[in-house]
């Protein structure tokens, strides 16, 4: 159909105006909207982190985490990064170069990897020892007095 001015949609009748208003407060939501996220994710980073023990774990909960050499040593890993934190990428690089140290074999990362989203993260979550963010693929540790105490003794008989 073709626009001969009768339909209302004369550029200069003040719509655009409108149009441009709208947009703006549009933008200006969005815009608000992402600084409330950005200041809820401020107070929560400014936050100490929770000390170890806070979660509260069965022994057969602790000896099942710790009955596998690879989350023993995404614990160990875990503990000792700065902020108790790591990526995916940077537990598999680690896990594949413990591997390769203890057994002589170096396993193939993709499949390392792999297993950290199938079976390692799954079950750490699950016994409430680690938070994964899938977004950025990180894995925060929060850790256990009962599974740090069973992991230093296994850790301290794996050395002798």
């Amino acid at each position: 159909m073709a626009d001969n001015g009768e339909n209302g949609s004369d550029a200069n009748d003040g719509h655009d105006g409108e149009r441009d208003h709208e947009d703006c407060e549009e933008k200006r939501e969005e815009e608000n909207e992402r600084r409330e996220n950005c200041e809820r994710c401020d107070r929560a980073d400014s936050r100490a982190d929770p000390p170890a023990g806070n979660v509260t774990l069965s022994l057969d909960a602790t000896l099942e985490l710790l009955a596998n050499h690879d989350r023993r040593a995404i614990i160990s890993y875990l503990r000792d990064a700065s902020r108790r934190t790591a990526t995916a990428d940077e537990l598999a690089d680690h896990l594949v170069e413990r591997r390769a140290e203890r057994t002589g074999e170096r396993p193939g990362r993709s499949h390392v990897l792999s297993t950290l989203h199938h079976i390692h993260i799954p079950k750490m979550v699950d016994a409430g020892v680690v938070d994964y963010d899938a977004r950025t693929q990180e894995i925060r540790y929060w850790g256990s007095d009962r599974l740090e105490r069973w992991h230093e003794r296994i850790e301290t008989s794996d050395e002798q």
